[in-house]
């Protein structure tokens, strides 16, 4: 694994660009206490902004570790914070990547189907939310698959 940590991305429209502990307000606000975002994520909206607030500072300060890869992506246009991402292949030279979605988020597991990668099975009751269990299926991709 290369040891690079998280540098900036300048693409056309987005600036992916390291957590800053300022950013909890916007990244609270855009997704973070949103049920319609939150649905398909492990946790629920998180209602207190001083919880959220200790979250983002946590993750600013993991950037102290040269193996940690955490990227907020910030629109160009307008500097809104419209969510996070990783990257792996070329720069950290991972040989896998997974990722998972709730069973049922069809939108999502189209966009990683999209992205390459292929699905791998459903985790039975992965998570356990809102006084149910819930399964989530489990999706790949090699770095010979993204080469391709």
């Amino acid at each position: 694994m290369n040891k690079i940590g998280t540098k900036i991305i300048d693409t056309e429209r987005c600036l992916l660009r390291r957590i800053v502990p300022d950013d909890y307000q916007m990244m609270y606000e855009n997704w973070a206490k949103l049920e319609e975002v939150c649905r398909y994520f492990p946790f629920n909206p998180v209602m207190d902004i001083e919880i959220y607030k200790e979250k983002v500072h946590k993750w600013a300060n993991n950037y102290e570790s040269n193996t940690y890869f955490h990227w907020v992506i910030e629109w160009k246009e307008n500097h809104e914070l419209i969510g996070t991402i990783k990257y792996a292949f070329e720069e950290i030279e991972l040989n896998r990547v997974q990722a998972e979605v709730f069973n049922g988020n069809i939108a999502s597991a189209h966009v990683l189907v999209k992205c390459g990668m292929q699905f791998e099975g459903i985790a039975r009751q992965k998570y356990y939310k809102n006084g149910r269990f819930i399964d989530t299926a489990q999706y790949a991709v090699l770095k010979c698959d993204f080469k391709e």
